[in-house]
């Protein structure tokens, strides 16, 4: 699939850090093309502004780790860096470098 056709933000339902069925398809994608690297995949999670910063935070955070634990179920070998949690948007989003 082309690069420029992959998404890069994958959305959580409300309050939720279990990955979406869509969710798990897009990344699908991703991890064919990172397969085929080995740099380092940033991890970013993200909530909206609903609940308390902290809260928030930590939502994120697991939101992060939901697509690493399902990135290294399917044996992505890149070193991962999970970034803190940020208290923007609902979505978690991973950038490669």
């Amino acid at each position: 699939q082309d690069m420029m056709n992959l998404e890069t933000v994958f959305h959580f339902e409300f309050d939720q850090a279990t990955l979406t069925a869509k969710a798990r398809k897009a990344l699908d994608a991703q991890i064919v093309r990172l397969k085929k690297t080995t740099g380092p995949v940033r991890l970013e999670g993200h909530a909206d502004e609903r609940g308390t910063r902290e809260y928030n935070i930590a939502l994120g955070e697991r939101r992060a780790n939901a697509v690493a634990d399902y990135m290294a179920i399917k044996r992505v070998l890149n070193p991962i860096v999970v970034c803190k949690g940020r208290s923007t948007s609902s979505y978690s989003s991973f950038v490669k470098k």
